[in-house]
């Protein structure tokens, strides 16, 4: 991760003329969406400020230089995730998945459990007073999975 930045720090300065061989084969769709995204988001706020003409142009040249800076950065972390899948090791930034535990009642055989379960991997992990239990989703909703776990512990 350290060399992505380290990389994208200095290409993020001449973001603009970094990606204009990518912007042309690309139908010029780089600088399309930026520009729409700065007519319909930014200069609405220029000019309720008051700001001037030209102070408006070089903000619009510095949203377009971050715009690119943005697919400079997608473009280095793609070509590091490919090196790196190549040396088997993994990607450069992988974000930990947050489990979020839910809590259900299960009426079962004329009595109510209470239960919390949670996803991580695909792997619905339950617990409640008399224990827990993990199995994989499958075909299944996660709660409808959850619910037979309660039963079943």
């Amino acid at each position: 991760m350290d060399v992505l930045f380290s990389d994208w720090i200095v290409k993020s300065l001449t973001a603009t003329s970094s990606i204009r061989q990518y912007d042309k084969d690309s139908h010029t769709i780089p600088t399309t969406m930026s520009n729409a995204v700065f007519d319909a988001e930014v200069e609405p706020v220029e000019r309720s400020l008051g700001l001037g003409c030209w102070r408006r142009m070089r903000n619009r040249n510095k949203f377009r230089n971050l715009f690119a800076s943005g697919i400079v950065l997608g473009m280095l972390y793609d070509v590091q995730s490919k090196q790196a899948h190549d040396r088997g090791l993994p990607p450069p930034m992988r974000r930990p998945k947050k489990s979020i535990s839910r809590s259900i009642a299960v009426e079962f055989e004329g009595k109510s459990y209470s239960a919390t379960y949670s996803v991580d991997s695909k792997v619905v992990n339950v617990e409640c007073p008399y224990g827990s239990r993990s199995t994989q989703v499958g075909g299944s909703t996660a709660e409808a999975v959850a619910r037979m776990l309660v039963r079943e512990t």
